[in-house]
């Protein structure tokens, strides 16, 4: 999993709803996974991505849906630095022999 923190938007005359942080293989245009946090969070873990692969990761801050003058607006942030995951957890031997000596 990726951790991702970012700060909230200044100068906004925007009352925001949430944001949704993303992350994507460099190179891809579709996010691996993403997370949706309400507009109070400025962190958010992202899991359930490949061991040992690297990732950029974006926010995405969006509107409140009442606010009809902005509907379907939203901000992205740029990429960040690739960041590589932990490798993944050791496969276990399958096959275990003991010998007496």
């Amino acid at each position: 999993s990726i951790k991702v923190t970012w700060t909230a938007p200044k100068g906004t005359d925007v009352i925001l709803g949430h944001y949704k942080a993303e992350c994507y293989r460099p190179g891809q245009t579709y996010a691996d996974c993403a997370r949706l946090v309400n507009a109070q969070s400025l962190s958010v873990e992202i899991g359930y991505l490949l061991p040992n692969t690297l990732y950029e990761c974006a926010v995405i801050a969006y509107p409140q849906e009442n606010s009809k003058a902005l509907g379907g607006a939203w901000t992205p942030s740029q990429r960040s630095s690739p960041i590589r995951t932990w490798p993944g957890i050791p496969i276990p031997p399958e096959t275990v022999k003991m010998e007496e000596f």
